[in-house]
C-alpha cells in the first residue's frame, strides 16, 4: 500500500507541475478604451511599462510601445501577447504627428495625455506606483481619458 500512495503522490505532483507550467505561460491582452479625443487628427502614442524605470516619458524603456491613427473621438487599443504582471500605461494624443509630447516654454504639455488608473500628477507626471495595475491572464480592460497637462 505504501507503493500506491507514493505513486499517487508522484502523479499528483506531475499534474500540479503541468498545470502550473500552463498557467505560467498564459498570455494576456490589454484592451484600452481611450476617450477625451478632441480632434480627429494625429496619432495616439502609447507606452506600456513593466517597471518605474523610464515611466512615463522614456518610451525606449517601455515594455511595449506603439501608435494608432486617430480616426474617431473614442478609440479602442488592443495590446496582445503580454505576460501577466504589473504595468503602467501612458498615452499621448500626438495631434501634430511629430512623434512626441509637445510642451510649452515652462514644460507644461500642450497636447492631451492620460495614464492608467486615471491619475495625473500635480506638478509633473504621476509616479509609476500611482498608475500601476495588475494584468491577469486573459482579457483585461482599462479606460484612459485624455486631458491637457497641468
Amino acid at each position: 500500500m505504501n507503493f500506491q500512495v507514493e505513486r499517487y503522490m508522484q502523479l499528483l505532483l506531475l499534474l500540479l507541475l503541468i498545470l502550473g507550467g500552463t498557467r505560467a505561460n498564459a498570455q494576456s491582452t490589454l484592451i484600452v478604451s481611450i476617450s477625451g479625443i478632441q480632434i480627429t487628427q494625429g496619432r495616439i502614442l502609447y507606452s506600456l511599462y513593466s517597471s518605474a524605470d523610464g515611466f512615463p516619458d522614456n518610451p525606449q524603456k517601455a515594455y511595449r510601445s506603439g501608435f494608432v491613427n486617430v480616426t474617431e473621438r473614442a478609440l479602442s487599443l488592443n495590446i496582445a501577447s503580454l505576460p501577466p504582471g504589473t504595468y503602467a500605461l501612458s498615452v499621448i494624443h500626438d495631434q501634430n504627428g511629430d512623434g512626441r509630447l509637445n510642451v510649452n516654454f515652462v514644460g507644461i504639455p500642450t497636447e492631451p495625455l492620460g495614464f492608467s488608473n486615471k491619475v495625473m500628477g500635480a506638478f509633473g507626471p504621476p509616479k509609476f506606483s500611482k498608475a500601476r495595475f495588475t494584468l491577469q491572464p486573459g482579457k483585461n480592460e482599462i479606460p484612459i481619458r485624455l486631458r491637457m497637462g497641468q
